[in-house]
């Protein structure tokens, strides 16, 4: 029982994770043609229309979606799922509509606030329709997601992911249309895959209005939400503390280097968290599901620290590569505190999950406030002294703090034991390769990139050593390799054959 839900897991992770690849992809296909043709400064300014994006986002739907996916396999609520995905898809709707209008005129009337110059009026519209159509593809997402069609869900997003690429091209190279030329891209995109994903929703509902069922998810996702605002809102501020004691260009330098490090997020965070939590939830009441936690909580650990290490080791030379300007390689001394901060935003998205079992959101929404506390006390303290640095340094001391405050409380409501000598070991020795990665930075490429190499290539070795792989675990490591060599004998075979 416990392996097929490790094997489920690893499968959905594998095909979610192609999904997300491609969409980090599109991001680093598109760096180069914005480092091109958009300022440092305005980069910057983009980073301040992202973090209204993500306010607007979570504002939008008052958090039903989380509630979506904790009722749907829960046969103890009553409810069928269709009438589950009808009930909470009319709170989406309606919700966003009502907090897209009141977006418009907000960021209309206090731009210069919010972005330190006043904006055009067309740009703002075009960067509002761009959202209305992000946020309406995102509930369908979201129940494809939980009903575990990957598939599905990862075809969707590639045909996106292409539609944005060869839009923004057109709008921003061809067009000269800079950031209007971003979200006028975004909009065709999303109105291209709107239908499929419209046609899939109304499938599966029942047009059956259930107030009370309404009710009882909003009880749930309020509190998620009103945190998860308050929390982004301090969490993000890090890019207002930076222009208030430096300048736009410090703004997008440490964007470039908070996308770069993203790539963990998406590849790994995401992908994890998209296979994991709908099988989390339709296992919640299953005895036997502790061990199957903790193996995916140490599987998810090796595998973000090798991309983590990955991106801290060569991100000096992938800025160079993806940025046109050298006014954005600066960003890669920045990259190994995010990426320790991403890795324990992971965490933290593993341990919720017992609370959220348990409908502790008030007690999730108090944790989440403090974390955004503790960030922006941080932030203040930090970045007079160390700049973009100290901002980074924050996230990761405060994705940290989260994480322990979680683990404390898991613990207290499951009595899951995770191992985690296991987990601080490969931290540590994570910190260890990126700070040697840095220290390094100033030689000579030939020289630099050898040694590099060898840093990577020595974590596996150390985590062998340290007996981070449980025997059975390298039983099955061996076991597929030995599966990859039959096979391929086993081709060569057949090709001898049909020469014959």
């Amino acid at each position: 029982m416990e392996e097929n839900k490790i094997k489920n897991t690893a499968k959905l992770t594998a095909i979610y994770s192609v999904s997300n690849i491609v969409v980090k992809m599109s991001g680093l296909i598109l760096l180069p043609l914005y480092t091109s043709f958009i300022s440092l400064e305005q980069y910057g300014l983009l980073a301040l229309y992202e973090i209204v994006y993500e306010v607007l986002n979570l504002l939008a739907g008052l958090g039903i979606d989380s509630a979506l996916t904790r009722w749907y396999y829960d046969d103890k609520t009553g409810y069928d799922k269709k009438t589950i995905t009808f009930n909470a898809s009319l709170v989406s709707h309606i919700t966003t509509l009502v907090v897209m209008l009141l977006g418009y005129f907000s960021i209309y009337g206090f731009s210069s606030n919010l972005f330190g110059t006043k904006q055009p009026q067309t740009l703002i519209i075009w960067f509002m329709v761009s959202n209305l159509t992000r946020i309406l593809i995102r509930h369908p997402l979201v129940l494809m997601r939980t009903q575990q069609y990957a598939v599905r869900q990862t075809i969707i997003n590639i045909l996106k992911t292409a539609f944005v690429i060869g839009f923004s091209f057109i709008t921003i190279a061809y067009f000269k249309m800079g950031l209007m030329g971003i979200f006028i891209a975004e909009t065709i995109a999303n109105i291209l895959v709107l239908p499929y994903l419209y046609m899939h929703l109304i499938k599966h509902i029942d047009f059956k209005y259930e107030p009370k069922l309404i009710k009882e998810m909003l009880a749930f996702s309020l509190p998620l939400v009103t945190s998860w605002v308050l929390t982004l809102v301090l969490t993000l501020s890090d890019r207002y503390i930076i222009k208030y004691f430096g300048t736009l260009g410090d703004v997008g330098t440490y964007t470039l280097a908070y996308k770069i490090s993203n790539i963990i997020r998406v590849l790994v965070v995401h992908s994890f968290a998209q296979a994991y939590i709908p099988i989390f939830y339709k296992s919640m009441h299953d005895e036997d599901s502790k061990s199957f936690y903790i193996k995916s909580f140490n599987y998810y650990t090796f595998i973000s620290i090798v991309i983590a290490l990955s991106l801290t080791i060569f991100g000096q030379e992938a800025i160079r590569i993806v940025a046109q300007s050298s006014d954005y390689w600066s960003a890669y001394t920045i990259l190994p505190y995010l990426v320790i901060g991403t890795i324990f935003s992971g965490f933290i998205q593993m341990l919720v999950l017992p609370l959220q079992k348990h409908k502790k959101t008030k007690t999730i929404s108090i944790i989440n406030l403090l974390a955004g506390i503790h960030n922006i006390v941080l932030n203040i303290i930090l970045v007079p002294y160390l700049g973009i640095i100290g901002a980074a340094l924050a996230t990761a001391l405060t994705n940290l703090f989260v994480a322990l405050v979680y683990y404390y409380f898991t613990y207290k409501l499951e009595k899951i034991r995770y191992e985690e000598m296991k987990v601080v070991f490969a931290l540590f020795w994570c910190i260890i390769i990126s700070a040697i990665a840095l220290y390094i930075a100033d030689l000579p490429l030939g020289q630099r990139l050898p040694l590099k190499i060898a840093l990577f290539i020595s974590f596996p070795i150390i985590m062998y050593f340290s007996k981070f792989y449980s025997k059975q675990e390298l039983s099955d490591i061996r076991h597929a390799i030995k599966q990859l060599k039959n096979s391929g004998k086993f081709k060569i075979l057949n090709r001898k054959k049909d020469n014959e």
